[in-house]
Parts: C-alpha cells; sequence; structure tokens
C-alpha cells in the first residue's frame, strides 16, 4: 500500500490542519420586566382576543344617620364592573435556505476536513433562524412591558393602543423639584399617591442604571443609612445578573412607607438601528413586583389539511417546497402576545429625575 487510504492531502497542502480558535461576541437579550413585573402565571387562548374585567372598590363611604322612628333609608349599592378585550400584537414570519446558502460551511462548528452535508448545513440553518426569531420575540415581550408600566397602553397594528386601567396620573409622579434636594421627601410623597389609588404601598424602586448612584449618595440618603440607631437598611451594589439584567442596589426603609429595594436595569432593545433602554433615565418604576402576566392568543395552524387556530406561546414550522430540481426550505414563525396588568393601581412611575 503506498499511501493512507482516504487521506485528503489537499487539508495538509492548504494549510488547514491548523487549530482554529472560535470567537463569538454576544450581546444578551434581558427579560427582568417580564420575569419580576409580569411573572404571574401566563395564559394562553385560541382566540383573537383576551377578555378583562375589571371591579374597582374604594374604602366605604361612612353612611348618613338615621333618624329613629322614623321611615329607612332609602339606598341602592350595586358593585359595578367594566369588561373590555385586550388585543394582542402579532408577528407573522418566514423565511427559507436555498442552494446557495449550503453551497460552503455554514458555521465554525463544521469541521473543515469533514464537511457536513447539504441537508445538515439546512437544518442547522434553520435551527438558528428559529433560534433567532425566538430571541426577537423575546424581546417584543420584554418591550410591551416597558411600554404598558411606563405608559400604561402598547400600540397593535390591528386594533390600535390597549390601555391598562392603571390611574393616568399614577404614570406620572414628578419629582423635577424635590429629587435632588430631598429624594425621601419625593419618594413619600409619590408612595403617598399609590396607596391612596389602590392601598399599597410600594416595595420596590427599579431606575435607570444612571440614576441609582446620584441617588444613593445623596446626603439624605447617607444620613438615614449612616443613622446608628435604628436600622434604616444597607447599600451594597451586586454585580450585573447574567439572566435578566437587574443588578440588587440595596434597602433603605423610610419611615412613611416601610422597606424598600433598590435595583437597576440595564435591558436594551434595538428599533430602528438604535438602541434604547427599557428604563430610560430619568424615569422610574415604584411599586410591587408581579402587577400583571402576559397573554398569548391563537395562532393560525394547519390541523389536518385544513386551516385552524390553536393556543400557544410560539410557533415554529419548517417545511419545503419543490420546483422541478430546485429545493427550498422555508421556515414560518408565529407569536401573539398581550401584556396584561391585573395591579393596575399598585405601583407608579416616577418622572423627572434629573441627570447627574
Amino acid at each position: 500500500m503506498n499511501g493512507i487510504p482516504n487521506l485528503n492531502y489537499d487539508i495538509i497542502n492548504n494549510g488547514l490542519w491548523e487549530v482554529t480558535q472560535n470567537i463569538e461576541i454576544s450581546i444578551p437579550q434581558y427579560t427582568f420586566l417580564h420575569k419580576f413585573l409580569f411573572g404571574l402565571e401566563p395564559i394562553a387562548t385560541s382566540d383573537d382576543f383576551i377578555a378583562r374585567q375589571l371591579l374597582q372598590r374604594d374604602i366605604p363611604a361612612l353612611p348618613t344617620e338615621t333618624m329613629k322612628y322614623g321611615d329607612p333609608d332609602l339606598e341602592n349599592y350595586d358593585e359595578q364592573f367594566s369588561l373590555k378585550d385586550i388585543f394582542p400584537q402579532y408577528y407573522f414570519k418566514e423565511d427559507s435556505v436555498n442552494l446557495s446558502n449550503v453551497a460552503n460551511r455554514v458555521s465554525p462548528n463544521e469541521p473543515i476536513s469533514a464537511p457536513w452535508s447539504y441537508e445538515t448545513r439546512a437544518v442547522y440553518i434553520l435551527g438558528q433562524k428559529a433560534r433567532y426569531k425566538r430571541a426577537q420575540f423575546e424581546a417584543t415581550v420584554e418591550k410591551l412591558c416597558s411600554d404598558m408600566v411606563l405608559t400604561g397602553k402598547y400600540t397593535t397594528k390591528a386594533n390600535g393602543d390597549q390601555e391598562s386601567d392603571t390611574p393616568s396620573e399614577l404614570l406620572n409622579l414628578s419629582v423635577a423639584s424635590t429629587w435632588s434636594t430631598n429624594p425621601i421627601k419625593a419618594l413619600e410623597t409619590a408612595a403617598t399617591s399609590i396607596f391612596n389609588q389602590g392601598g399599597t404601598m410600594p416595595r420596590v424602586l427599579i431606575l435607570n442604571p444612571a440614576d441609582a448612584t446620584p441617588l444613593i449618595t445623596n446626603s439624605k440618603i447617607m444620613t438615614i443609612l449612616d443613622n446608628r440607631r435604628m436600622e434604616m437598611g444597607g447599600i451594597k451594589p451586586t454585580e450585573i445578573n447574567a439572566e435578566d439584567g437587574s443588578s440588587y442596589i440595596g434597602r433603605i426603609s423610610l419611615p412613611s412607607i416601610g422597606p424598600v429595594d433598590i435595583y437597576t436595569y440595564a435591558g436594551q432593545y434595538k428599533s430602528k438601528g438604535t438602541k434604547h433602554n427599557f428604563i430610560p433615565q430619568g424615569k422610574a418604576y415604584f411599586g410591587i413586583p408581579n402587577i400583571g402576566r402576559i397573554g398569548y392568543c391563537g395562532l393560525i395552524a394547519n390541523i389536518g389539511g385544513k386551516p385552524g387556530k390553536i393556543a400557544g406561546e410560539y410557533r415554529a414550522t419548517a417545511y419545503d417546497t419543490s420546483r422541478g430540481d430546485l429545493v427550498t426550505a422555508k421556515l414560518q414563525t408565529q407569536f401573539s402576545p398581550a401584556a396584561i396588568v391585573t395591579r393596575p393601581s399598585s405601583y407608579g412611575i416616577i418622572t423627572g429625575i434629573p441627570a447627574a
């Protein structure tokens, strides 16, 4: 035998035996708002909308006194509730893989000396496309949560604005005149407004990272934290959570509010080539965790060769089309989410935080 069978001498002659170092730069997509604020059990329906009922009770009004031995006062207590349909956003995308996409190596994981088959390459590309679409849809849910929390609504292409029941005054708790000089007073005033609307004291403050340092180094905050006679909290910032993009800064206890946990959130989304913060500088969430859930509405499905709808969070369907000798692999992805606030009066949005 004059040589080693099946040895591809071109691999050696072309210097391709060298070890390659695969380098990947991946900026994570964070989902703190989804998990922390809209983390209640999700719901799914095959319908095109989700019905929402609101029953709101205030503290009872004092009754008027009745004259003894006289006729009873005529009163009619009737609980009122409202019914509204919540429509989701809807996304239906299709992508394709043809011969030109699989003619060459498609992944650094494909060995140079043992090329994948066209079929393996096509499956890999379809998997990468499905993975990217899923990441896009996760960013979409986070944006829905951000919009609903900060503005009280999100917009749909087919059904316009979908509004929550959060009172408009709670979406603009301005602290422009007091934050720099007395943030404690600013937080107490905001907390009072939230309590008067929903009977709940805020327990969480979520800031843009740029707004955290001026707050925790403010002289008023530093004074209460340095008070050795009372336990007023502690500041010990942690590193960014690799899973959700949050950072726990610490806890302060305010006399008229109680303990408040402070977080920052570094999550961003990209739209038309520009990155934006989910919690913009100058605004902050002030409330409680788990004020809502995500709902998923009906997705189009081929059911036994007939058109239909199913309930599900996400749907990816791969198939192929043939035209003579040309075969193209297709990927369809669907997504139909809605952000639903179930505790609409249990939080407020602090606005007007001065830039550092």
